[in-house]
């Protein structure tokens, strides 16, 4: 298994790997920038913003337009021109941003936001289908990792505040979560869960903040594989590439010296992952 690093901008927060379009697109939120690289592609191309964006997903209608959660609306964003058509604001808290996001087997837009002085539980979840915007969970700490098993009947989520992974039973008919029980706890420990990806196989790669690692959970909840890397603050991971065998890593700079810190990762041949669920809802 090779590691190697796939980009060699250092961002200062490095979330929201998506690979689209033959292309990883990934954000800084702390510097208000989009990126994306090709496989084949000498660097990368970047997009700057007024507001902080945090989460990426596709359009099932749409081929070039990406919906973007940035920290008090949700955008339609245009990857050929650059050129946001269309937003939609968010009912949250003052002091609240967005942060991890994902769209799921509903075909809609599922996000979490977080106190950004991350002190407070105010952060919720929400959920987007292109006519409806409806609140989910409450009372969240730093909300992440926003995925689902591949027959679609589980939802994980993070609240890396709680140190806990959860899992919803999840009704992708309806777009509605049920009951929740604990995946994956860290609790007693200095490691954080982060934002995770799913493989085929249906288990979880969950990066984790303060820990140096990808750890692989099967689908009981188990570590099966740990990936250590030569960074401390893993953000969040996706697969990508061709085939979708490589395993794309963001990271973080705050608060190290670590010349690494911030770039992204690649991880050769990891496992076998499938491509992200698009958003089926209109787009404005």
């Amino acid at each position: 298994m090779n590691i190697s690093i796939f980009d060699e901008q250092s961002c200062i927060l490095g979330e929201g790997p998506l690979w689209a379009h033959d292309r990883l697109f990934w954000v800084d939120i702390k510097d208000k920038k989009i990126y994306a690289r090709g496989m084949q592609e000498a660097q990368a191309q970047c997009w700057s913003f007024s507001n902080r964006p945090s989460a990426l997903g596709m359009s099932q209608t749409s081929k070039h337009i990406l919906l973007v959660a940035f920290e008090k609306e949700l955008a339609f964003f245009d990857v050929r021109t650059g050129i946001i058509h269309h937003t939609v604001p968010y009912n949250d808290r003052a002091g609240n941003r967005s942060n991890d996001g994902a769209c799921g087997p509903d075909g809609a837009f599922w996000f979490g936001t977080m106190d950004d002085a991350e002190q407070e539980k105010t952060g919720e979840l929400f959920r987007y289908d292109g006519s409806n915007l409806t609140l989910q969970e409450s009372k969240i700490g730093i909300s992440n990792t926003v995925v689902w098993s591949p027959d679609g009947k589980w939802m994980y989520f993070a609240d890396s505040m709680e140190q806990c992974i959860w899992r919803y039973r999840f009704d992708a008919g309806k777009g509605q979560i049920g009951e929740k029980e604990v995946f994956v706890s860290l609790k007693g420990t200095s490691i954080y869960p982060d934002g995770s990806t799913i493989d085929a196989h249906g288990f979880l790669w969950n990066a984790q903040w303060d820990g140096s690692r990808v750890v692989r959970y099967s689908p009981a909840g188990e570590i099966d594989k740990v990936i250590e890397l030569p960074v401390s603050k893993p953000t969040c991971c996706a697969f990508g590439g061709p085939d979708f065998q490589h395993l794309f890593v963001t990271t973080a700079s705050i608060d190290t010296s670590n010349p690494l810190a911030g770039k992204t990762f690649v991880i050769e041949d990891a496992g076998q992952g499938f491509a992200e669920h698009k958003f089926t809802g209109e787009v404005l």
